[in-house]
């Protein structure tokens, strides 16, 4: 895991060729950002595992982040977006559709 990722950051930092520079790892929301707090989690469980065995789990905390991530910027917004509005109805078509509920209605 630290290998994979220390690889992937290493080679979003370098630059494609002499005139344009690499990524900038420190940038917010970025891939980078993601891979330094799989870093992070991955040391921290590490670390902690030397206590007790059960800090393993939390290495579980990354593929629920990434499910959180997919949710809420993926399937939510896809799932709960709006309806079309009916304003893009033409006068004719609505005075005709007027027209139909009122016989609909005697």
């Amino acid at each position: 895991l630290y290998i994979a990722s220390f690889q992937m950051m290493r080679s979003m930092g370098q630059p494609a060729d002499d005139t344009t520079p690499g990524l900038d790892l420190n940038m917010q929301g970025g891939m980078a950002e993601h891979l330094k707090d799989l870093i992070i989690l991955t040391a921290g469980s590490q670390a902690f595992s030397v206590l007790t065995s059960w800090f393993w789990l939390l290495l579980l905390l990354a593929p629920a982040r990434a499910f959180l991530m997919l949710w809420t910027n993926v399937i939510a917004p896809w799932i709960f977006q709006p309806g079309p509005e009916e304003d893009d109805i033409s006068d004719k078509k609505r005075q005709k559709m007027d027209r139909k509920m009122k016989r609909a209605m005697r």
